[in-house]
């Protein structure tokens, strides 16, 4: 499981990465699909810091958002 805290102080959990961002995307109510979805989110982050986010893959595009801090905390949890 893994588990974030946005800069918003909003909580997700996925068990997967894609499923993490699926998670982010349907909090934002964006009927996009998830390429879309994270060209747009890395789009803003550029536009909002002047920080470029590079990713090819949903883990690497998590891991962006942690390193620019949009995702405050991420850890693996364990499943109850």
């Amino acid at each position: 499981m893994i588990k974030v805290i946005m800069e918003d102080n909003s909580k997700f959990s996925a068990e997967t990465f894609e499923d993490l961002v699926v998670a982010l995307k349907l909090d934002m109510w964006l009927p996009l699909p998830q390429e879309e979805y994270m060209a747009g989110v890395a789009k803003r982050c550029e536009a909002w810091d002047g920080i470029k986010i590079e990713y090819s893959t949903a883990e690497e595009f998590i891991k962006e958002l942690v390193r620019v801090g949009v995702i405050k905390m991420m850890w693996r949890g364990v499943k109850v």
